[in-house]
């Protein structure tokens, strides 16, 4: 999921105590609400003054969960919101269900290059949360924390002059003040969470505040809530925990989850290729066989030419890449398998199996599997080379072995292959961070520059984006 659709996830919002008969948030919103959060998305058949906010609620629910910007796209918005005005009230709620409908049609807007009609939904939804008050403008500053981290990557004269880790901060405690606000409905205090979960990492978090608020956040729902194990899935995944999230996956799918979203299926399939399962061929072909609009199909397709491979199956392997770099790549994920099956001719079983021990976490198994194999590298080309020595000093900077990480960093960091691999140019990145935390600034800065110089053929924008925050100590 990109870091747009991930900001989009922020107006997924919406509750209230309102003790008027209208806009009452128990009476006629609540229900709706959960059912959303639990993918179930039948708000057709309930006639109440929320049922505008639920069906745009729904239809980007379904837009983030499907990967599918086309749903996004062909939903009509702006009568969504003149539904909506037939309703008006001074009740806070309505305004605030009513900026969620502006920042709808600004994303929609935006996804589809409509800047214009963005940026004025965008400042609509802002003068209707102007009118709510408390949480309500708690969770609207979450949001604006987050929009202020992508403006300086852009516009930094525009932007407040926080360090990430400044603004980690205040989301996190605008986060714990939500949930710990007895007058927000349990509902919305998960959402909140959820959310905390997903853009944490857009302000630069390292994985550290947003597990620490899916494992003590008592309101991730992840036994009976679909969206709270989704969520907390990827996490899990993204940050070298696939045997837990293996097991949380396992649970989902005794509880049904993995029928209301197909995410599901992918998600397991990358968690077991991560812990080299051979079941990860049935979830990763049930995600293909059930996703009609083919996002990410190229992803999984990946995985499965990388189990066919090492699994010695050399013409399914090239049947499955071949089908990648001939379908067209509507997502970032797909994109990388593109990139990923250019390079099959320098696929090799040692390098395969240690880059999916890393990604599951098991950095010290990925260590010994690298050392073990180190005769072999003779044989290798200077692509696998490259790659060997990047394994190796993700593998010891991991396990807290620095020395060895920047003996085998300063090796990948070959400027000759920048075009080729993406290890150079992260190579670098790595060698100005370990040096800033060795507390030498001028060495990191340099690495910090040289990354910047460096070409990258994927990841170049985040990686960049990454080494210019740091090497400006943001």
């Amino acid at each position: 999921m990109g870091i747009i659709r991930k900001i989009a996830a922020i107006i997924l919002i919406g509750t209230s105590l309102s003790a008027s008969a209208q806009f009452d948030y128990q009476r006629s919103g609540a229900s709706m609400h959960r059912q959303i959060l639990n993918f179930v998305f039948d708000t057709d058949s309930t006639a109440s003054e929320f049922q505008p906010w639920a069906a745009g609620y729904s239809v980007v629910v379904q837009s983030l969960i499907n990967s599918d910007n086309d749903l996004l796209l062909s939903t009509d918005f702006s009568a969504l919101i003149k539904k909506l005005k037939e309703h008006e009230t001074d009740c806070e709620f309505y305004h605030l269900c009513l900026a969620d409908l502006y920042l709808m049609r600004s994303f929609a807007a935006f996804s589809n290059d409509y800047n214009l009609t963005a940026a004025s939904s965008y400042m609509l939804a802002l003068q209707n949360i102007n009118k709510t008050t408390g949480w309500k403008r708690n969770r609207y500053s979450m949001l604006q924390l987050v929009l202020d981290a992508q403006l300086y990557n852009t516009f930094p004269t525009l932007a407040k002059n926080l360090t990430p880790q400044q603004r980690i901060a205040e989301f996190c405690r605008l986060q714990h003040e939500i949930e710990s606000d007895a007058t927000v409905p349990a509902t919305f205090k998960t959402e909140s969470a959820l959310l905390a979960i997903l853009l944490l990492p857009s302000l630069g978090d390292d994985g550290t505040a947003l597990l620490d608020i899916y494992r003590n956040s008592p309101y991730i729902e992840t036994d009976s809530n679909a969206a709270s194990a989704l969520v907390a899935a990827q996490a899990l995944m993204h940050h070298g925990q696939s045997a837990e999230a293996a097991k949380l996956l396992n649970k989902s799918l005794q509880n049904g989850h993995f029928d209301k979203c197909n995410m599901f299926n992918l998600l397991m399939g990358n968690t077991l290729s991560n812990l080299l399962n051979d079941s990860c061929q049935i979830f990763l072909t049930q995600y293909i066989k059930r996703q009609s609009n083919n996002a990410d199909t190229g992803y999984a397709k990946l995985k499965l030419a990388w189990h066919s491979f090492l699994k010695g199956d050399t013409l399914k392997t090239r049947l499955l890449c071949n089908e990648i770099k001939h379908s067209p790549a509507s997502t970032s994920d797909d994109r990388q398998a593109q990139y990923e099956c250019a390079l099959q001719p320098y696929w090799d079983t040692t390098l395969l199996r240690a880059r999916l021990l890393f990604d599951a976490g098991n950095y010290a198994d990925c260590e010994q599997l690298l050392l073990n194999a180190r005769e072999n590298i003779k044989s290798y080309s200077a692509v696998q080379l490259n790659e060997y020595a990047y394994r190796m000093g993700r593998a010891c900077h991991k396990i807290g072995k620095t020395d060895l990480a920047k003996h085998f960093y300063s090796i990948a960091a070959n400027h000759n292959l920048a075009d080729v691999v993406y290890y150079p140019c992260y190579s670098l990145y790595y060698l100005g961070a370990i040096s800033q935390a060795e507390g030498d600034t001028e060495a990191a800065s340099n690495y910090f520059k040289q990354c910047l110089k460096t070409n990258s053929p994927i990841y170049k924008e985040s990686i960049h984006r990454k080494a210019k925050l740091a090497g400006e100590g943001k």
